[in-house]
């Protein structure tokens, strides 16, 4: 393109915002479409409605220029241009014409203006279009000094207080950063509603006197508040900066994205919540162009940009006829702010055409397709009754609830229901009664041996009163009598609680004291660890004929899966140590789930390398127990 340079002019607010951003977040921000051409073509036509349609619009030629020592660039229109241009065709009478423009030039209905231009101009025998636009420089001054005049004080007062969320706290947990990433790279994942449902949507909207529009807004409200755990919302919702007749036809950056914030309070109703957005949304339009992002956010360093933003785009035109040739809006792409997930709506015809436009860089495109479902859910929600309280809304798909609320704790293997865990071993010492079962040090029992003398202990402990659910303290160094202790505790129907020799005398002390052990199972030497108990202290040398008296025999006891299998207590670093009780059901489940995924065979050794105070040390002593193999310490 040749031109000649005239006079320059200042960028317009929204010019100079979007310059600003990207310099500071480089992003595709420009505003492209694509238009077929069905029909016979007239080439000289063409290239003169082209030609009509920059002359008609100076913002068509104009160029963004840098004096010294300015930040920002002026406009500098050209009075002549002579377009180049190439042809490829598709076919004799099929023709895609594209047209390419930077942000700074052009919003979604300048580029629908141009088609219908466009056509005009071509139909007209003389190319000319009636009545002169608009341009675009004359609008970008008239802003700037609506926005410095005395008489706009109340405008200004409106954003000033506007009850605005800090856009640093509008994230969700689906971000895969916490920082800011500078580049944006923008990807969309699309849905359609069909008509009957759209239907529904704008019945549901009249019935609180309100438009389509408002009522999609409300959704995305509901449905980012619900998915940030956030009540104070607010998105960057587009507004077409035409309220005037005379800028209804003119080519430019008009549009602007204006915070619209809203209180979505768990227990307000959505029609509720649908009648201040109303409301907001109104006072919002009245003093667009008042909106000065500085004054707005002053302190928005980090973010200078809205992380939700939403559009809506009611233009069912997508066709036009120009003489013999028909042109029809195939697609568009405008870019000119950046966000972190924003859903824009575009009804053409009956249908809403959805697009979850979202930060490659923040969001993953399967948590994107998470929300878009999401979305839909609570759609539906909100047509079933929009006047319960909006936390009560739906926004988990059936299919999703039955999956995390089912399948995902559908899991259940082998004998998990019926057996608990000593009676497991128990089981397999039956199926392999002379295989080694733990080998510790000079210690070598094997599965029959381990089973008596757990079986011996259960009952001694029974006779001292232990039954299902009572807590019982094993203070033993790790060895195979300390896997003695622990499955002749479960066998008597108690829990056992680990009470780790190498602890400090306060910690142990109150670990016994918190869980009122009234039994504890150690060995001689280390009974100066312990303190004074009121109750039961079971020696297993000192003990040892005590206990060999009794029935190598299962205990009888009535301990099911439900009652607790241990009490392993935390390590108390963000606080006062806390009892964590396990039962029988859950730990089975656990060892069951590990021997259908890490299957262990009979020939296998397990290390056993955890001390038992902690919750890693279960699965090393008995996953091998129940499974054949051999612990080995």
């Amino acid at each position: 393109m040749e031109t000649e340079t005239v006079q320059s002019y200042r960028l317009s607010p929204q010019q100079e915002r979007l310059w600003l951003l990207q310099q500071k977040h480089p992003g595709p921000y420009r505003a492209q479409c694509s238009w077929l051409l069905d029909g016979p073509i007239d080439h000289d036509k063409l290239r003169a409605a082209l030609d009509a349609l920059v002359e008609r619009h100076e913002i068509l030629r104009t160029t963004f220029e840098n004096l010294s020592d300015v930040l920002i660039p002026v406009q500098v229109i050209s009075e002549a241009t002579s377009l180049v241009w190439d042809v490829e065709k598709l076919e004799p009478e099929r023709h895609i014409l594209n047209l390419r423009l930077p942000a700074l030039c052009a919003d979604v209905r300048s580029l629908r203006n141009l088609l219908s231009e466009f056509s005009f101009a071509y139909a007209a025998a003389d190319g000319e279009l009636a009545t002169e636009p608009m341009q675009y420089a004359d609008y970008a001054a008239w802003r700037h000094e609506l926005l410095a005049s005395e008489e706009t004080k109340s405008g200004r007062e409106f954003w000033r207080q506007l009850d605005l969320p800090e856009l640093n706290t509008q994230r969700l947990p689906l971000e895969q950063r916490t920082s800011v990433v500078e580049h944006f790279d923008p990807r969309a994942l699309s849905l359609t509603i069909a008509p009957e449902r759209v239907a529904q949507l704008e019945a549901r909207a009249r019935d609180y006197d309100c438009d389509l529009s408002t009522c999609m807004l409300a959704c995305y409200h509901v449905l980012l508040a619900r998915l940030s755990g956030q009540t104070h919302i607010a998105t960057g919702t587009l507004f077409d900066g035409r309220r005037y007749a005379e800028l209804q036809s003119a080519v430019g950056l008009f549009a602007s994205y204006l915070p619209v914030p809203s209180h979505v309070d768990s227990d307000k109703t959505f029609g509720t919540l649908l009648r201040e957005l109303k409301q907001t949304t109104q006072a919002v339009r009245a003093w667009e162009e008042y909106f000065n992002w500085e004054q707005v956010f002053p302190n928005e360093d980090e973010v200078s940009y809205f992380p939700f933003g939403f559009e809506y785009i009611d233009d069912s035109a997508t066709s036009f006829r120009a003489g013999a040739l028909s042109v029809h809006r195939l697609k568009e792409f405008v870019l000119f702010d950046r966000n972190k997930i924003k859903l824009s709506i575009e009804k053409i015809g009956d249908e809403l055409h959805l697009n979850f436009q979202y930060d490659a860089g923040l969001l993953s495109e399967q948590n994107v397709n998470l929300i878009s479902r999401r979305f839909e859910t609570l759609l539906t929600s909100v047509l079933e009754n929009s006047e319960i309280a909006i936390g009560e809304l739906s926004i988990i798909p059936l299919s999703e609830e039955r999956q995390l609320l089912h399948d995902f704790n559908n899991t259940r293997v082998g004998e998990f229901s019926t057996h608990c865990l000593h009676q497991l071993v128990a089981k397999q010492a039956q199926l392999t009664p002379d295989a080694p079962a733990v080998l510790s040090g000079n210690e070598n029992l094997g599965y029959r041996e381990l089973s008596e003398r757990a079986n011996q202990l259960s009952h001694y402990l029974q006779e001292l009163g232990v039954g299902p659910d009572d807590l019982v303290g094993i203070c033993v160094e790790r060895s195979a009598t300390m896997l003695v202790g622990l499955l002749g505790i479960l066998g008597a129907g108690g829990a056992y609680v680990p009470l780790d020799p190498e602890y400090p005398a306060e910690r142990l002390v109150f670990m016994i004291q918190d869980a009122q052990l009234s039994v504890i199972v150690t060995t001689q030497d280390l009974l100066d660890r312990l303190p004074e108990l009121q109750g039961h202290v079971v020696c297993l040398d000192r003990d040892a004929e005590l206990i060999r008296a009794h029935s190598i025999e299962s205990a009888p006891s009535s301990v099911t899966i439900d009652n607790l299998a241990y009490v392993i207590y935390t390590s108390g670093s963000t606080g006062r140590p806390k009892g964590v009780m396990i039962s029988h059901r859950s730990i089975n489940n656990r060892l069951l789930w590990m021997q259908s995924v890490f299957p262990l065979e009979p020939n296998d050794r397990l290390l056993q390398k955890t001390v038992y105070s902690f919750d890693a040390s279960v699965w090393e002593l008995f996953l091998p127990l129940i499974t054949g193999a051999q612990v080995f310490m």
